[in-house]
């Protein structure tokens, strides 16, 4: 087993430092009192109010007594900040209404603003053709019964929407969901700070590990996206960069993609730890990855050589003299 462990100038080049602030320094309300309020004001669309109580560890995944979430109330009242800010921090864009009705399907109730919220819940990771539950509606089924605008129409086409027949006639895996936690949704989001507020709370903490529905943890989905800050983040509360997907793919396979520069995640992994000889189950390194895949940078490539870690490392301990 081959690791590389990078003297302490890398580290620190690196690494972003996390607030120490606890919650109970904030003034902050907490359990289900900081969930009521955070429902309450996601549905008037306070985006202050609501940042401040996610900051605070409040749970967006809270029902309130009619059986919605802040997630559910933010767009089916059209609050496209607020429901960007939610998204960040790991609502879960495909969850239920207790009447069995999701954002996106709350969403194309109103025409005002319908295109936006809806770009936004599919950003997140809201299914487009997630069904209802009783009555079996997609959200385009939904937008015809409304007669939403041709505009509207040709958008949910464009973005892959179906009718529940053409579903059913091709079989279609889309209307099966993803299921992840809450530290899985801000990672695959991509915002630093939501998942370092996230891993302050205690619960959200020991998430760090925990397995989606794709057989994923949080820093496989970072990985794959390069979000090198966000891995950076994971690893330092406790992330297993060995970790492997059910695919047999580790963070540091993941991250060897065309069309992005991977080498800050990799520096990333390969300083917590990571095995750079750690194969797939094909038997590929990430290393033989680079250099078979066609679009993988030449950064990339020379970085994951031993020659190239080694001229990097030498080449920082010479610059800070």
């Amino acid at each position: 087993m081959r690791r590389f462990h990078a003297p302490s100038v890398l580290l620190g080049f690196l690494t972003v430092g996390i607030s120490l602030v606890t919650s109970e320094d904030q003034g902050c309300q907490h359990g289900s009192d900081a969930s009521t309020a955070l429902w309450s004001a996601a549905k008037s669309g306070d985006f202050q109010k609501v940042q401040g109580l996610l900051q605070c560890c409040a749970d967006p995944s809270y029902y309130s007594k009619t059986g919605s979430r802040a997630l559910h109330e933010a767009a089916f009242n059209g609050h496209i900040p607020t429901i960007k800010l939610l998204l960040k921090y790991g609502a879960d864009p495909n969850s239920k209404k207790t009447d069995g009705w999701a954002p996106i399907h709350l969403a194309i109730r109103k025409e005002i603003n319908a295109v936006a919220v809806v770009k936004e819940l599919l950003h997140g990771g809201a299914e487009v053709n997630l069904v209802t539950s009783g009555p079996s509606f997609t959200v385009y089924d939904i937008a015809r019964n409304v007669q939403m605008s041709p505009a509207v129409m040709d958008f949910l086409r464009a973005n892959g929407g179906l009718a529940l027949h053409e579903i059913a006639a091709k079989s279609s895996r889309d209307a099966r969901p993803y299921s992840g936690s809450r530290l899985h949704l801000a990672a695959r989001y991509g915002d630093t700070t939501a998942v370092r507020d996230l891993l302050k709370c205690p619960e959200m903490a020991k998430q760090v590990s925990a397995v989606d529905s794709a057989g994923a943890m949080p820093i496989h989905e970072a990985a794959f996206r390069g979000f090198a800050d966000i891995v950076e983040a994971l690893l330092e509360s406790g992330a297993d960069p060995n970790a492997r997907k059910a695919d047999g793919w580790a963070a540091i396979h993941l991250a060897v993609r065309p069309q992005i520069h991977p080498v800050p995640v990799l520096l990333a992994l390969i300083e917590h730890g990571a095995d750079i000889d750690l194969k797939t189950k094909e038997g590929l390194t990430a290393e033989q990855m680079a250099k078979q895949y066609p679009g993988v940078c030449e950064s990339t490539k020379t970085f994951l050589s031993l020659e190239g870690l080694v001229v990097l490392v030498v080449s920082l301990v010479v610059a800070a003299g």
